[in-house]
């Protein structure tokens, strides 16, 4: 073997050798699958609006999903101390998380529905441009949402009840425990649309609210190219696409 051929199939080996052992980066993804059609698990996979989003978003960064679900009061800590990198789970940009971590730009607005008993919807009526519930209603929410912080505004502690998830906020409306639950709308729309013949949605819009991506404030550069990213897929009708995949009708997306 001449020289020169010997030196082909070194340059072949090296070059072999080094795509081998290339490791494609990841992209760490916090969630807390526990938010249908957001965020959630089906055959055990992790599925949604957020998780179509990830891959889309790995895919533009030469980046590699890893999604690492994590109770929702322990998302923001584990971003700021770098156990993650983003957090695409269904979070709404509120004053007091923007002063923890840096939002993308918002990909839809959503607002607070209440999730009831379908045979008891008679007790709920809508006046005039306001809402009336009977009184000394019972109202369920997830610990740590803008829901809980809605209804602590306006109704004492000893008729909030909190959960850990959504599940166990349902599970308890259907035995009785709470008189309504409130959650972004999404939710509602997902239990209330015939997938629960016992429950149903109160459709008033209570309040408004942007979703958005959570990035630490130590990472503006991932900040600066999501922005990018995301604008782009504002004008390719990316965004638009990915979300009315999972809800048709209802979102209104940026």
């Amino acid at each position: 073997m001449n020289s020169l051929l010997r030196l082909g199939f070194l340059c072949l080996f090296i070059f072999l050798t080094s795509c081998s052992n290339y490791i494609v980066p990841k992209l760490r993804v916090g969630v807390s699958p526990d938010y249908p059609p957001i965020i959630y698990k089906d055959g055990g996979q992790i599925v949604g609006v957020e998780a179509d989003f990830a891959h889309a978003l790995a895919l533009e960064l030469g980046m590699e999903v890893e999604f690492v679900e994590l109770p929702w009061n322990m998302i923001i800590p584990a971003l700021n101390q770098r156990h993650i990198d983003i957090i695409m789970s269904g979070m709404s940009v509120t004053e007091e998380r923007s002063q923890l971590v840096n939002f993308s730009d918002s990909y839809f607005s959503i607002s607070q529905m209440l999730l009831v008993r379908k045979n008891e919807m008679g007790m709920f009526r809508k006046p005039g441009r306001g809402y009336y519930v009977r009184s000394g209603l019972t109202v369920g929410v997830a610990t740590g949402t803008t829901g809980e912080n809605l209804v602590k505004q306006y109704l004492p502690e000893n008729r909030i009840i909190s959960f850990p998830n959504v599940s166990n906020g349902t599970l308890a409306l259907k035995s009785g425990k709470i008189d309504c639950f409130l959650h972004d709308a999404p939710t509602i729309w997902r239990y209330a649309d015939g997938s629960d013949p016992q429950l149903a949605g109160v459709y008033w819009e209570i309040g408004k609210e942007n979703l958005a991506w959570a990035i630490s404030k130590n990472n503006p550069n991932l900040l600066r190219d999501i922005r990018k990213i995301t604008e782009k897929w504002r004008f390719n009708g990316t965004s638009a696409k990915i979300v009315t995949k999972w809800i048709p009708t209802r979102v209104t997306y940026k």
